[in-house]
């Protein structure tokens, strides 16, 4: 499960982006809320599910407009398997915000796990429509092709997801170089990690980046 969590690293960036907007215009989610929302972040980056889950559930009682901190709940709730509760969650969220695009490929999972294929691919192929570069939604959709028993359509968007994969590459390279300069050098690995997970291993950028995992290393 924690590679599931990293290999989606990237996408916190885009995250945050939302929790900032949605401060900005909510007068109801201020310092303090932010403070907890943290706190619940680290647990679930750090896998304490449970602990996470209580935070965020807590936190969404006392701020309801507070949608990235709702939105993590449901995260929490599919990575405990509690399909069913990440559900309502998710459902409740797209309520309140029917273009949150997030949303919708999370409950797509849920739909995934759950075993409702026809509408987790619906759901899919609508957010596809609206960015057909995700690679995030072709592997999912890849994945419910295998699971149906469709082993050629499962590898066609798993080569689609590959060829846009690799676009993302250069984003965790840049990362990783922004945090070695800040001498984050722990995110900075993890970063270039996450880089070389997305590259077949005779990849020319292979080299590049393990050079550059030496470099940090021994500086840390």
């Amino acid at each position: 499960m924690s590679r599931i969590i990293k290999r989606f690293s990237f996408y916190s960036i885009f995250s945050l982006c939302i929790l900032l907007s949605i401060i900005s215009c909510t007068k109801k989610v201020d310092n303090a809320a932010l403070s907890r929302y943290l706190s619940a972040k680290k647990e679930y980056e750090n896998q304490n599910l449970n602990t996470a889950l209580l935070e965020f559930t807590a936190l969404n009682k006392d701020y309801s407009k507070f949608y990235q901190s709702r939105f993590m709940e449901g995260k929490t709730l599919y990575f405990l398997k509690k399909f069913d509760k990440a559900a309502l969650v998710f459902a409740d969220l797209l309520e309140d915000n029917p273009a949150f695009s997030q949303g919708k490929l999370w409950m797509a999972r849920v739909l995934t796990a759950s075993g409702a294929y026809d509408m987790a691919e619906t759901t899919l192929l609508e957010q596809l429509a609206l960015d057909p570069t995700d690679p995030r939604i072709l592997f999912d959709l890849s994945k419910i092709k295998a699971r149906q028993g469709n082993s050629a359509g499962s590898f066609e968007y798993l080569q689609k997801a590959k060829l846009f994969s690799e676009e993302f590459v250069h984003v965790y390279i840049n990362l990783a170089k922004f945090y070695y300069q800040n001498d984050i050098t722990d995110r900075a690995l993890e970063e270039l990690n996450t880089a070389l997970q997305l590259l077949d291993k005779k990849h020319p950028l292979v080299f590049a980046i393990n050079n550059l995992k030496k470099e940090i290393q021994f500086h840390e």
